[in-house]
C-alpha cells in the first residue's frame, strides 16, 4: 500500500500531461493503464488492511463508519475540485490526485497496522484461557505459570502486567 501510494501520486500529474499534451489516444490509453496499475497497487490491499485496524468485535460498524465518511469527503467533493482545477491548468487535477496519495501514504505508514512487528501481540486481556484471533490467524495465550512458557521460549513478559505473550509459533 505504501508503494501504491507513492506510485499514484508520482504517476498521476505525468499521466495527465501527456493525456493533454500529446492527445493521442495510445499514448493516452498507456497512461491510464499505468496509473490504474498504481491505484491497484494501492486499493488491492486496502481493505486487507482496513479489517485489520480495528477489533473483531468493531470491525462491521468501524469500517463502515469511516469508509464511508472517507468516500463521502474525497469521493463527494472531487468532482468538483477536479472540474475547477481544469479551469486552471489540465495537469493540475494529477496534483489534487498527488495529495491525496501523499495523505494516504502518511496514514497508512503512521497506523499501527502497518508495524512489521505486528504479530508480536503487545497485550492479552484477560488471565488464562485462550483467544483466537481472527484477523492474525494467531493463538494467544495466557499462562498461569510464567516460567513454563520462558523455558520453553514461547513467551515473553509484558511490562508491568502478569500477562504473556507467544512470540515465535
Amino acid at each position: 500500500m505504501l508503494s501504491g501510494s507513492l506510485l499514484s501520486a508520482i504517476v498521476a500529474p505525468l499521466a495527465l500531461w501527456l493525456i493533454s499534451s500529446y492527445k493521442d489516444p495510445f499514448i493516452a490509453f498507456l497512461a491510464q493503464t499505468v496509473f490504474g496499475i498504481c491505484l491497484s497497487i494501492f486499493g488491492g490491499p486496502m481493505t486487507a488492511w482496513m479489517v485489520e485496524s480495528f477489533p473483531p468485535e468493531a470491525r462491521l460498524t468501524s469500517m463502515s463508519i469511516g469508509y464511508n465518511i472517507a468516500q463521502c469527503i474525497m469521493g463527494g467533493t472531487s468532482p468538483v475540485i477536479s472540474t475547477k482545477l481544469v479551469d486552471l491548468n489540465p495537469v493540475a487535477p494529477g496534483f489534487f490526485i498527488s495529495v491525496a496519495g501523499l495523505m494516504a501514504f502518511v496514514g497508512v505508514y503512521t497506523s499501527k497496522v502497518s508495524d512489521p512487528d505486528r504479530i508480536k501481540m503487545q497485550n492479552v486481556y484477560g488471565k488464562g484461557g485462550k483467544e483466537e484471533t481472527a484477523s492474525m490467524g494467531l493463538l494467544k495465550e495466557s499462562y498461569e505459570g510464567e516460567e513454563e512458557g520462558k523455558e520453553k521460549g514461547l513467551v515473553e513478559e509484558n511490562e508491568g502486567s502478569n500477562n504473556v505473550v507467544i512470540v515465535d509459533i
